[in-house]
């Protein structure tokens, strides 16, 4: 027997039937929205409506097809917990082993290898570093060139390249000398260091005429050597051979800029410069079509 705000009856028929045959639970409503069951339900209890068996039917998939969506929602998202697990743990596992493998390698000559010596990678860039004609000014009250004052009376010394002639105490070109160039402090620096540790190091050069010129120094190929003065930290300095000739870098006697002499960076026949002082022991630059370039002297 029902009573109070929940009433309970026994099921008597399974064929139509009234509120009076079925035992069922209710609760009261104040102001709610009802769906479909609920509904009619609520008509059920008023009297005004009766459940065949089509009705039941319909109630009872309705039902099992919410389980069955509910279902599926869970197994889908326990299959995203799972490979979120999984790309975690591969994450993971890729961080120790880089860990691991940086222990046993070492960088040299622009290669990567491993504790027994074989090469892992190749190193594809260079440091290029810029440079350019040693300025006139660098020296104080300036710097003399070919023919300028070099009296001993005179502030004015020769410039880079040149040397002094004690006779007529005016400067000439110093032939041990060649295409003395230049670049900041803290290039220079880092280029001596970056040749030390075997890295790819080049020097681009731009010529009035506006072509550029690019020179491999390091690392070393097999056959040359280099000497490094590492006395003074915040100067080094290295004396290198190349295929093309020896190359000095190293801070000039005031120690406010590098400079980079030698064979190794004077231009072949047919490249181009600026002054003779560019070229190879032999040539001379001459202007060829609006541009400069070392050539063959003339007899």
């Amino acid at each position: 027997m029902c009573t109070g705000n929940n009433t309970a009856t026994l099921l008597t028929n399974y064929h139509p039937f009234h509120l009076s045959d079925l035992c069922i639970t209710t609760n009261t409503y104040t102001s709610s929205v009802l769906d479909e069951a609920e509904l009619a339900l609520k008509n059920m209890a008023a009297g005004e409506d009766t459940l065949d068996n089509k009705k039941m039917y319909e109630l009872m998939q309705e039902h099992l097809s919410t389980q069955k969506s509910l279902w599926q929602f869970k197994k889908v998202s326990a299959a995203f917990f799972c490979i979120i697990i999984i790309l975690a743990l591969s994450n993971l596992g890729t961080s120790f082993a880089a860990a691991y493998l940086s222990k046993d390698t070492t960088a040299s000559g622009g290669e990567i290898k491993d504790k027994e010596g074989s090469t892992l990678g190749v190193q594809t860039s260079a440091n290029t570093y810029p440079i350019s004609p040693v300025a006139g000014g660098r020296y104080g009250a300036g710097c003399s060139f070919e023919n300028g004052t070099c009296a001993t009376n005179q502030p004015r010394k020769c410039c880079p390249g040149y040397k002094c002639n004690s006779e007529t105490e005016q400067c000439e070109v110093d032939d041990t000398v060649s295409s003395f160039l230049e670049l900041d402090m803290q290039q220079g620096k880092k280029m001596v260091m970056d040749c030390k540790e075997d890295r790819t190091v080049h020097v681009s050069r731009k010529f009035e005429s506006g072509l550029v010129m690019e020179y491999a120094l390091c690392p070393l190929e097999p056959g040359n050597h280099a000497v490094y003065d590492l006395r003074d930290e915040n100067l080094p300095s290295v004396k290198m051979n190349s295929p093309n000739g020896q190359v000095i870098i190293a801070p000039n006697e005031e120690g406010t800029f590098y400079t980079i002499t030698g064979a190794g960076i004077t231009s072949d026949a047919g490249f181009p410069c600026d002054d003779t002082g560019d070229c190879d022991a032999g040539l001379v630059c001459t202007t060829k079509d609006l541009v400069n370039l070392c050539e063959a002297a003339v007899a």
